[in-house]
């Protein structure tokens, strides 16, 4: 990794200053096609300033960094600076080699409007880091790019979305010369707000008596500002709507756009990266919950992250409460408790144990979920077949893919009913842009295990939403027995025969016979004779 520096930008002006006296000062303004005699001030430190002014302005700053380079190759020029309103030059650090991590820092460009401090212990997402920090500040040549970009990161409510754009800022925010600007997007009725406080002297301090000014006003003196050539990091945190982001992102300049969004479908006229964030690997889950409850166990911290589906949010609120509540409630009584009942409404996925949280989001994990269910409208007939369809994934394998033949099982549409085709597909974007469900690269669907959970939670008839997804099953598997005559290997569909097929077992109906009779057919199928015994012995008591 790159090594820290405590101040990192260069001292660009102190180091014109030190390295040419007046003469030579005065050549290299005609080097750069600069009048000497038309710089403010009489001191050399105020003629220097006032030549990075008039470069700055004139957006020539390369052209002088280079010619610098050339008269003083000994000396550590950097790439580009920038001058605020207020005279202050700062010139970014040289960026890491790409493909190493920048290093956090604790200084952020002047004019920055940073919301959030780093938190400490954030843990991992390196390949997510380096991906926005390539979109964002790397080219060919590994120099600051100067065409605008926009990249979204996406994914379900609790994965870190947010937190991921903050570490990105503390990481990466004093390569962008112009600032780093938190605006929240989460209303849209604030967003001119959020806007035109990063025109204010906390911000970029655009005017004399600026706050006195009407908002509409404000509004534009930012925007003005965002469509200057100087690199700038504006942050969209929870912007859902694609017209909010083209509405209000810059259509030119230098400004780069880090969207934090559920949504994981955007219109390609729009431009946008995309960053899909999934849950953490394991080896982070541990690593994160034994930072935040250092006397857990390896093992501990295993089986805790199996148990929330390795979602950073869950992992935070089980290592607050066991790092608060740890004496009374040791690790193993946890997972007990985990698992004697619906993990949701367990006291640490309510948010007991902790108050603090870094990014000001709920401590509450079916609470964040209940934010994407309240965009549904069910008196809208797209939002009601996504409910159905949710609820009916909910009663599958937690977690496990779900392939595409079973989704079109779901809800069965005759191939020749185009309107129907249509109104099922836009059920399911409708979930996929409201960060219920991702769909991987082969088409198969995927429903996060504590999702599942609140699904089933706020299903109007789980019963009849559990004996719809059996049929379903059902309905896949005799598809493909139709289709080859004996039922291929299944390896996506097998585990979710297996889960309907037990929890249906303790019902003596004919649907829970039906699953046990072609879960036992396949399993005979491929001779694991053992195992197809007591499923066979079931459908026939």
């Amino acid at each position: 990794m790159a090594p820290d520096n405590p101040n990192p930008n260069i001292d660009l002006q102190q180091q014109i200053e030190e390295g040419f006296d007046l003469n030579e000062l005065r050549l290299l303004c005609a080097d750069v096609s600069i009048d000497f005699d038309h710089l403010k001030g009489d001191e050399k430190r105020t003629k220097v300033l006032s030549l990075l002014e008039m470069i700055a302005r004139q957006n020539r700053q390369e052209v002088l960094l280079n010619r610098l380079r050339e008269l003083r190759p000994q000396v550590e020029w950097p790439v580009t600076y920038h001058v605020t309103r207020s005279g202050t030059v700062y010139a970014p650090p040289p960026l890491p080699e790409r493909g190493v991590l920048a290093e956090p820092g604790s200084i952020l460009p002047p004019d920055s409007r940073m919301l959030y401090r780093r938190n400490p212990l954030f843990t991992g997402r390196v390949e997510d880091l380096l991906q926005l920090a390539d979109t964002f500040l790397y080219e060919g040549n590994g120099r600051h790019i100067i065409i605008t970009q926009t990249a979204v990161a996406a994914g379900m409510g609790g994965i870190g979305k947010t937190q991921l754009a903050v570490e990105f800022a503390h990481r990466y925010g004093r390569y962008f010369p112009g600032g780093v600007f938190w605006l929240s997007f989460a209303q849209a009725e604030t967003i001119a707000s959020e806007i035109a406080a990063c025109g204010g002297p906390d911000g970029l301090d655009l005017a004399p008596g600026y706050t006195d000014l009407p908002l509409d006003d404000q509004v534009k003196m930012v925007q003005r500002a965002w469509h200057e050539p100087v690199a700038r990091l504006l942050i969209f945190d929870n912007c859902e709507k694609e017209d909010l982001l083209a509405d209000w992102r810059p259509q030119h300049g230098g400004c780069h756009v880090l969207v934090t969004s559920r949504r994981q479908q955007w219109d390609r006229a729009l431009g946008v990266s995309h960053l899909r964030l999934e849950v953490l690997p394991r080896a982070e889950s541990i690593t994160l919950l034994r930072r935040l409850a250092p006397d857990l166990a390896e093992s501990d911290a295993d089986a805790i992250a199996a148990e929330v589906g390795d979602l950073p949010l869950a992992l935070h609120l089980a290592g607050k409460f066991l790092e608060t509540y740890g004496r009374v409630v040791p690790p193993a009584a946890y997972l007990d408790q985990l698992r004697a009942k619906p993990i949701l409404d367990h006291a640490s996925m309510l948010g007991r144990g902790t108050d603090y949280s870094p990014t000001g989001h709920n401590l509450d994990v079916a609470r964040t979920f209940a934010v994407s269910f309240e965009r549904l409208d069910l008196t809208h007939e797209t939002d009601a077949l996504a409910l159905t369809l949710l609820a009916q994934l909910a009663f599958l394998a937690p977690g496990e893919p779900v392939p595409e033949d079973l989704c079109q099982a779901l809800a069965p549409v005759a191939e020749n009913d185009e309107e129907g085709l249509l109104q099922v597909e836009d059920g399911w974007q409708r979930l996929r842009n409201l960060g219920f469900v991702a769909v991987e690269q082969d088409g198969a669907v995927r429903l996060h295990r504590l999702l599942a959970l609140f699904a089933q939670k706020i299903a109007d008839d789980p019963e009849d939403a559990q004996r719809a997804t059996e049929k379903a099953v059902r309905e896949a598997v005799s598809n493909r027995q139709d289709r080859a005559g004996y039922i291929p290997p299944i390896p996506l569909l097998l585990p979710h025969l297996y889960f309907v097929t037990d929890a249906a077992m303790s019902r003596d109906d004919e649907q829970a016979a039906s699953l046990c009779v072609w879960l036992g057919y396949y399993l005979n199928q491929v001779a694991d004779y053992p195992a197809a015994q007591p499923y066979y012995e079931r459908a026939l008591a």
